[in-house]
């Protein structure tokens, strides 16, 4: 078949720093709102999208929040009582801080599941 010229416009968001495409094994240049290329198309032809998506820290008076990507970070009182959760979050991290100390994140989705003080949950925390 013969290719056809069409547009692809990828969002790229904005909370994303830094995003490579791929078409075909080669790098292409894209920017913060939407990439677009207008080419031809042939069967087969692939394209990848790579988001760059780091944890960021958000602060006000005296509280951190934690986001990776679309995704807001919170605690859960089980993950410092070392309990096993069910069902397992979708992400988990655990961040250094600059005082040396530790702060057990996990998705906001899955914290406090329990509902009750087992998975006391918080986006905001006081900055240690």
């Amino acid at each position: 078949p013969e290719p056809e010229y069409f547009t692809l416009a990828l969002r790229i968001p904005g909370w994303c720093e830094m995003a490579l495409v791929f078409m075909d094994g080669e790098e292409l240049e894209v920017a913060k709102g939407y990439a677009e290329f207008v080419c031809p198309w042939s069967d087969g032809d692939e394209i990848g999208l790579q988001l760059d998506m780091p944890i960021v820290t958000h602060e006000q008076d005296g509280y951190v929040a934690y986001q990776k990507g679309p995704i807001m970070l919170a605690t859960d009182a089980r993950l410092n009582a070392g309990e096993e959760l069910s069902p397992a979050p979708q992400y988990r991290a655990d961040l250094l801080l600059e005082n040396g100390g530790v702060i057990k994140l996990i998705d906001y989705a899955s914290a406090g599941q329990t509902w009750d003080e087992r998975s006391k949950m918080a986006v905001w925390n006081e900055k240690r």
